[in-house]
């Protein structure tokens, strides 16, 4: 599911930034990097996986790279949830 929803955000990513580059206002953007770290956080938060993924997919990562990280941060969150369930 989140493999299907990186890659539909990164084609409309791609659509976008042609009609977008043509605005004169222009911002300072995040590092690729800071971006996708934001995105694995909330991906292992209990919040909707739609708002990692778009993250993820604005930073512009390759699929193998987005499934580690997917991964990666959703175990995680699993085991963050384990440890504090532990804790209580």
């Amino acid at each position: 599911m989140d493999y299907f929803l990186f890659s539909s955000t990164k084609k409309i990513v791609r659509q976008t930034r042609v009609t977008a580059s043509a605005h004169v206002f222009k911002f300072k953007k995040f590092p690729s990097f800071v971006t996708a770290i934001i995105g694995g956080v909330v991906l292992a938060s209990p919040l909707p996986d739609e708002i990692a993924v778009s993250l993820v997919g604005v930073a512009q990562l390759d699929a193998k790279t987005f499934v580690v990280l997917a991964f990666f941060f959703k175990f995680l969150g699993i085991l963050a949830i384990v440890l504090v369930g532990q804790v209580i």
